[in-house]
């Protein structure tokens, strides 16, 4: 038997630490919010050179850009924006959808014409707030809101009242279109219309500066294969399944496509970015606290 001195012991188990530290450093850790995200990553997620946590809600994005936990966060781009003028730790390198926001009803809509709307709507004072009020005021209608606590709850009252004008994000809209007759406004398509920009940023993809360019660099080619594959892959609804996602077989490449899921890289999506974050800023300043410099577009 192999006998190691003391010296010699504390050498290997020295030896053993730098080498796991090492493997870590290999291995990307990703937190992930539940959505179009997941399904823009879910690739990845069986991927061993990363390590992805999946969340639902906004508490756990904001304590991981102040706990520097991660080396990767998406999120949506006004919270990484706030929270990088607090703490310059996560830049932006990407944005990775681009709206799954829609007004319903069992009748059609048309926003160029109507003079008045009642709608009952999820999210007061945050981002879907903002979006069908700066649509409603850039079309001159008149509206009235009704807030509910969440999508699902958007999601019952429809299929209790459908008569009436909800808003409601995916994966919800195509399961309910599995249910009930479903007439839709796509806002994003609106949005774009009103700005002349490319489209409604709203996940943005935060990386670690400390994190090495070659590791940003395959991040994103990874990231961008992944998002091409649950487009387009055969294999795409197992791929789902796989990590966790359940949705029906029959909407779940809907649902990939109303999410308006593509990966833009900083710079390509700078000029969106920056005429959302200045129109946010003149909705509500707490949204966004201040307009990012360019440090945050990496």
């Amino acid at each position: 038997m192999l006998k190691l001195s003391k010296k010699g012991l504390l050498g290997l188990l020295i030896t053993l630490l730098f080498s796991l530290s090492g493997c870590r450093k290999d291995t990307l850790e990703i937190l992930i919010p539940t959505g179009g995200p997941a399904y823009a990553t879910s690739y990845l997620q069986t991927n061993s050179e990363y390590k992805t946590t999946v969340v639902s809600g906004s508490e756990a994005l904001t304590a991981a850009f102040n706990d520097i936990g991660y080396d990767v966060i998406i999120a949506p781009v006004n919270l990484g924006a706030k929270l990088y003028n607090a703490k310059p730790n996560y830049p932006l390198v990407g944005v990775i959808t681009w709206g799954n926001y829609y007004l319903i009803s069992e009748t059609s809509i048309d926003l160029s014409t109507i003079n008045r709307l009642e709608v009952t709507a999820f999210g007061e004072n945050q981002i879907p707030d903002f979006l069908i009020q700066f649509i409603f005021n850039q079309y001159q209608i008149e509206y009235d809101i009704t807030y509910l606590d969440s999508v699902a709850a958007i999601t019952s009252a429809y299929l209790l009242d459908s008569s009436k004008v909800y808003l409601i994000a995916e994966p919800s809209l195509s399961i309910l279109e599995t249910k009930q007759v479903v007439h839709k406004v796509d806002l994003q398509v609106h949005y774009q219309e009103i700005t002349q920009m490319d489209g409604f940023p709203q996940a943005g993809v935060f990386v670690l500066k400390n994190v090495s360019s070659e590791k940003r660099l395959k991040l994103i080619r990874d990231l961008t294969s992944s998002i091409q594959q649950i487009k387009t892959s055969t294999d795409a609804y197992t791929q789902l399944k796989t990590v966790g996602i359940e949705l029906p077989e029959s909407i779940y490449q809907q649902a990939i496509t109303n999410s308006h899921i593509e990966f833009k890289d900083a710079y390509a999506s700078k000029a969106a970015l920056i005429d959302l974050f200045e129109r946010i800023y003149a909705f509500n300043q707490a949204f966004i606290g201040k307009l990012p410099d360019d440090s945050f577009y990496r």
